[in-house]
């Protein structure tokens, strides 16, 4: 199994200019941790996630040293941290550069990448632009669907039945699709994810079965708690 067959195909991002109270309240919006930075042609320059605005003097988190510490540090490394957290743009305060990974890296290699480099996600990269996002939960989907992370190989048909499903839960039902994760193997198709109502997961459902025909739809799409809509509204 590769990549683009577990990958988040809507790729939410920003440009190096947006400003940092704009990406937190994208974040928010959007219910997720991080979101890449792109240049005009779509190509990843770095990312942004929570972790980047963390320590910022307008929540009284601004990084404190000790004096013995602001001896040793290097004035590259204050000029890196006083950028980082007192930088006005998503382009001041991103880690870069940005780690990608191919469409075709393995689901093996992409595991192993996330491990290393303590990383929760990596952009999926085709011709030099993001084409969507692997993140450790869709990892744990694919495991939890039971599809041999062992497999390098995926059916064609598989891919275009995938992508047609993903077209339909977005365009036709309107469903937010990054929460929505489609899992398509030998015509078999597993649902995974989150939505906001049980409406919508109906929605979700009668678009995959719409598309798929008789091949069996597996519906595991969960319903946001109404305690977890309000801890990802309150981050």
């Amino acid at each position: 199994m590769l990549a683009r067959d577990i990958m988040t195909v809507t790729v939410i991002a920003v440009t190096a200019e947006t400003s940092v109270p704009d990406v937190a309240n994208i974040l928010i919006a959007n219910r997720i941790s991080a979101v890449p930075v792109v240049d005009g042609a779509g190509a990843p320059l770095g990312i942004v996630s929570e972790g980047d605005l963390m320590r910022r003097p307008e929540s009284g988190t601004e990084p404190q040293h000790s004096w013995w510490l602001r001896l040793i540090e290097s004035p590259r490394d204050h000029a890196v941290e006083y950028v980082k957290s007192h930088g006005l743009t998503a382009g001041d305060v991103m880690t870069a550069p940005a780690i990608t990974v191919a469409a075709n890296a393995t689901v093996g290699e992409i595991a192993r990448l996330l491990d290393r480099r303590h990383i929760k996600r990596v952009p999926v990269v085709s011709n030099g632009r993001i084409i969507g996002i692997v993140s450790r939960s869709n990892l744990i989907q694919a495991l939890a669907g039971r599809h041999g992370i062992r497999t390098a190989k995926s059916n064609g048909d598989d891919r275009q039945l995938r992508q047609r499903i993903i077209d339909e839960i977005g365009d036709g039902a309107r469903i937010s699709v990054p929460f929505v994760n489609v899992i398509v193997t030998d015509g078999m198709v597993e649902l995974r994810g989150n939505v906001s109502s049980n409406l919508d997961k109906a929605a979700v459902r009668v678009a995959a079965e719409s598309i798929a025909g008789r091949e069996k739809v597996s519906d595991h799409v969960s319903v946001w708690s109404a305690s977890a809509r309000a801890v990802l509204w309150a981050e």
